[in-house]
């Protein structure tokens, strides 16, 4: 009886390790492993990175107002601006924007994407308002579309990013374009980013245009001041 016992005891034991070793192992490989889910890929509990602008910089720029909306911007005095309502359009079907050009978008576009050498530029920039998911999926394949072909944006990572008074959340995706000739089509990936702001219970959605390649510092800053200038309106 003793000895059965023992062994019983012993069983016990053995089975108390194996479990507590497994749990071991897959508690510190857990922590290691990477997120599966790109949709994880969230620092938003860090600290922000804030970035201020003095007035000077855009003092001499064009305001735009929006009575719809009670916003306004300021942009570049060879850029255009043009807001794009849809008064008869149902709630859940919005998709209301603004957007401000290059007056020569077409030519600076074109030239920035047959020649690598030229410096790339803010081309445009929009502002989407309360989008609808419909909408919002709209154009985040918008910028994936090159010569009527429509290639998926993947999610990558969001931040938050704060621009004067405003706290953006910064979503990057992974986007493509396409390299062609006459017998074989590359498709090369890129980033970009789309910038999140909720304010007076609405939300806004910024981004902008400029060769399809991967955002640099200078871009990013650039279109950061344009974001300083985002202002609610009575």
């Amino acid at each position: 009886m003793r000895k059965n016992t023992l062994i019983i005891t012993v069983v016990i034991l053995i089975v108390i390790g194996v479990v507590f070793g497994l749990y071991s192992w897959w508690e510190k490989e857990g922590s290691l492993a990477p997120a599966s889910n790109p949709q994880q890929i969230i620092n938003l509990n860090s600290p922000n990175i804030v970035t201020n602008f003095p007035d000077a910089e855009t003092n001499n720029w064009k305001t735009y107002h929006s009575e719809k909306y009670g916003y306004e911007i300021k942009h570049q005095d060879n850029f255009e601006a043009k807001e794009y309502l849809s008064p008869n359009q149902a709630p859940s079907d919005t998709c209301d924007s603004f957007r401000s050009y290059d007056k020569k978008f077409t030519q600076k576009g074109l030239e920035l994407q047959t020649n690598e050498g030229i410096k790339d530029v803010i081309l445009s920039f929009t502002i989407y308002i309360n989008p609808t998911p419909k909408c919002e999926e709209s154009f985040l394949v918008r910028h994936s579309e090159i010569s009527g072909t429509e290639l998926p944006s993947e999610y990558l990572s969001s931040e938050k990013i704060v621009v004067d008074d405003n706290t953006f959340i910064k979503k990057t995706y992974l986007g493509y374009r396409i390299e062609s000739d006459y017998e074989t089509s590359e498709y090369l990936p890129y980033k970009f980013s789309i910038w999140y702001l909720t304010l007076s219970e609405k939300t806004y959605v910024f981004f902008y245009s400029h060769r399809l390649t991967d955002e640099s510092f200078e871009l990013e800053s650039e279109f950061k001041k344009i974001l300083s200038t985002f202002k609610i309106i009575n």
